[in-house]
């Protein structure tokens, strides 16, 4: 596996170039941003291991690569982009295929939309998709980064009152064109799709349905819109070459001709008889789909590809005085293994004791005679199990081979197994923090001090699960006696939010790391609240010494849940593991609810309220009768 990470530095870097070596002394690609708080570095990473990085700094040149880019243009080792006037990819080169992959720009298509008469929010038409839609054009172009891990090129646009922006990307030997979209929409009765014509030709593509595929032919007039997880494909007749297209989180998809697939991204309808449906959608919208192409059929790596690009990679700094910081080469094996077309689902510690639960699924939708898998330091024994983790005892067979699960697959099929896996030759237990004891209430925190013993070695850091009434507050904590500002998040506003202006909400989200999560609240006769949810957060204090007090604040809206005291160093993130976004203020009155707007939308509701009541009797009558 091959993708950028961006590292957030602890602190800003100016005028410096970095320098990143992996655990084996190699050089990786890597760049600072521009503003200095951020290393972008592009690793190989192999399967189900650790890899560990050291980031320096160097006065030396920047090495170079493939990575090329201009305002016109994008190159890698194995893709050449380019970008016509309008801001559109016009152009997909394989060099591995030495293969174009593009029959026509990609293109931000923009469909007058009305939404059908009875669900409008979540329903369309096959008449919306025959409209021809109007392109955003007129791009201001600015390359945002180049090289050498990473080359970025942003194209901003604006349509129909809102604003598009795209960031496409190339990592230093990526294998797909990425392209991160943030969109204002402020554009009502209108639909928005990726239209995305491939130099491929077929009657049918395939779509991703998590656990196996779909074949859809081109639109009809019963058969148009189609679901897809996290990636649709279309491979040309002969099977030669295809193209996937990647989505991280938008799932519905058509196929209007035999070489075009387009991607449902956006849309607000007419009206609704249903609460704000004119306002769907508006504000800020982010998505990323990409563009792999492939040779033969979709076997070769979408499903892989699918995962890679919906599952990015987690990063975490460690402490350069940490034991674990440099280990030797040999230590740092890989924890298993798959062979054969299969992917492992899960993997996960069993509810009920210390053996491991893994999931695997054929993914090519062929039988398969015999996979395997490796873990640790072996498989000492397994069973099969279900979903649940009860016993299951299916007709096809697994075998232990030594220390090597050996097991058959039928197409698609998805098999579980509860296995005794035997530690790795270096593994090292690793340490389990001390928890200390307090009532099963939460703890009103009103400025007591907490001694902290720890017999066994000085305390590295404590972990306080902690939460406040009402909003989110900064307060102090005497740790060792000495202060520490930290902020404690409500235990009752969710730590992330989508703009939603037809209600006045304000998308945001919070760097706070929820802990516990309640589901029934008391109220205050003492009852479970119905739809009560509250979470405690992490707030991490440093600590040292093998006995000394906490002093909590003296607040009477902050509760304390409980404490823990790591003897380890904290492990801190280095890359977002959540999207970021800013609040903002809410407009005051939206395009959609302009005052003419709503009278068209009131006119519209008494239609529908008509053809529904008409409807309604119709079928009540028939079944009547």
């Amino acid at each position: 596996r091959r993708e950028s990470i961006a590292l957030r530095l602890p602190q800003p870097l100016q005028n410096s170039r970095v320098r990143v070596l992996d655990e084996y002394g190699r050089e990786t690609p890597a760049q600072r941003s521009a503003d200095g708080t951020h290393v972008v570095i592009t690793p190989a990473l192999p399967p189900m291991r650790v890899s560990l990085f050291d980031v320096q700094l160097s006065a030396g040149p920047t090495p170079k690569n493939a990575l090329r880019i201009t305002k016109s243009t994008l190159e890698n080792e194995n893709l050449q982009v380019k970008i016509d006037k309008n801001g559109d990819i016009s152009s997909l080169y394989d060099k591995r295929l030495s293969r174009e992959m593009l029959r026509k720009p990609v293109r931000l298509a923009l469909f007058r939309f009305d939404g059908s008469p009875f669900w409008p929010q979540w329903e369309l038409q096959y008449s919306a998709l025959r409209r021809r839609p109007a392109y955003a054009a007129q791009p201001q172009i600015n390359v945002l980064e180049a090289g050498p891990a990473r080359v970025a090129l942003e194209i901003t646009r604006q349509a129909r009152g809102s604003t598009f922006r795209q960031v496409l990307s190339l990592d230093a030997g990526g294998t797909w064109l990425r392209v991160a979209n943030e969109i204002d929409w402020q554009s009502p009765r209108t639909l928005l799709k990726i239209e995305i014509p491939t130099a491929a030709s077929n009657a049918c593509a395939t779509y991703d349905l998590g656990f196996g595929t779909a074949r859809r032919k081109t639109n009809t007039a019963r058969q148009y819109e189609v679901p897809a997880q996290q990636w649709a494909d279309l491979t040309d007749r002969d099977g030669g070459f295809g193209l996937s297209v990647l989505s991280d989180c938008k799932a519905g998809w058509d196929k209007p001709d035999r070489h075009t697939l387009r991607l449902t991204a956006v849309f607000s309808p007419r009206a609704g008889h249903r609460g704000n449906a004119a306002q769907l959608d508006f504000g800020r919208d982010r998505f990323d789909f990409a563009l792999f192409s492939h040779a033969g059929g979709w076997q070769n790596g979408a499903v892989q590809a699918g995962a890679c690009f919906n599952q990015p990679l987690p990063a975490y700094w460690i402490p350069a005085a940490s034991p674990t910081a440099s280990p030797a080469p040999a230590k740092n094996e890989p924890f298993g293994a798959v062979g054969g077309h299969i992917i492992l689902r899960a993997l996960k510690q069993a509810e009920d004791g210390d053996d491991w639960i893994a999931r695997l699924q054929e993914t090519d939708g062929t039988p398969l005679p015999e996979g395997t898998l490796r873990l640790g330091g072996g498989i000492l024994a397994f069973r099969e199990v279900n979903g649940a983790e009860e016993d299951h005892h299916p007709k096809n067979c697994a075998v232990l081979c030594g220390t090597t699960l050996h097991a058959s697959f039928n197409p698609y099929e998805i098999r579980t197994f509860r296995l005794q896996v035997a530690p790795m030759p270096h593994a090292a237990p690793l340490p389990r923090p001390q928890t200390l004891s307090f009532e099963a209430a939460p703890q009103i925190c009103g400025g007591q001090t907490l001694t902290i013993n720890r017999p066994h070695g000085d305390a590295a850091w404590l972990q306080l699960a902690i939460a406040c009434k009402g909003k989110d507050r900064d307060t102090v904590f005497l740790a060792g006696g000495r202060p520490h500002t930290r902020r404690v998040y409500s235990m009752t506003e969710p730590i992330a939010a989508g703009d939603l202006p037809g209600i006045g909400v304000s998308g945001y989200t919070k760097p706070a790391v929820p802990l516990e999560e309640f589901l029934r609240v008391p109220g205050e006769t003492g009852d479970a609240k119905p739809g009560a949810q509250v979470w405690f957060h992490e707030v991490a204090l440093p600590f040292n010494g093998k006995a000394a007090t906490l002093t909590l604040p003296r607040d009477n809206n902050i509760v304390l849940l409980w404490v823990r005291v790591h003897s380890t160093p904290a492990v801190v993130p280095a890359n977002a593991l959540l999207d970021q976004m800013e609040r903002r203020p809410v407009p005051a009155v939206l395009p959609a609810q302009a005052p003419k707007q709503r009278l068209r939308a009131l006119r519209y509701r008494l239609h529908q309220a008509k053809n529904f009541a008409r409807h309604f009797c119709e079928v009540h009558f028939s079944q009547k009768d």
